[in-house]
């Protein structure tokens, strides 16, 4: 028992943590690849949303207007559309990966294959 946290924590440590230098197999690089891509949609969607009301009440950033339509009426359309779309667009993507064969399709598990 060298790791110190190995004590602390029964849990599993993930691959990376356990074989590092070694490249990721395919089912743990689908995992790590979706892990980056929910965590960075989800800061862009955060910030987005913290970022308007900032703008709008304390800053005159948003105080400009284009053919009648104000910029912040505009800017806060964007960030309420901005996430469906986003959302859609992970949803087909997901779909797609989830469809498609890759490494380590064989060790997926069917939850309905039991009924």
């Amino acid at each position: 028992m060298t790791d110190p946290h190995e004590a602390r924590s029964p849990r599993a440590r993930p691959a990376e943590a356990r074989h590092p230098g070694r490249p990721l197999d395919g089912r743990d690089a689908e995992i790590a690849r979706h892990k980056r891509v929910v965590l960075a949609s989800a800061g862009a969607t955060v910030a987005a949303f913290m970022a308007f009301p900032l703008l709008t009440l304390f800053t005159g950033a948003l105080d400009g207007v284009a053919g009648g339509v104000g910029a912040g009426y505009a800017a806060g359309l964007v960030v309420i559309i901005g996430p469906v779309a986003g959302a859609t667009a992970y949803r087909r993507w997901a779909s797609r990966a989830e469809a498609a064969p890759g490494p380590g399709a064989g060790a997926r598990v069917d939850p309905g294959a039991g009924r």
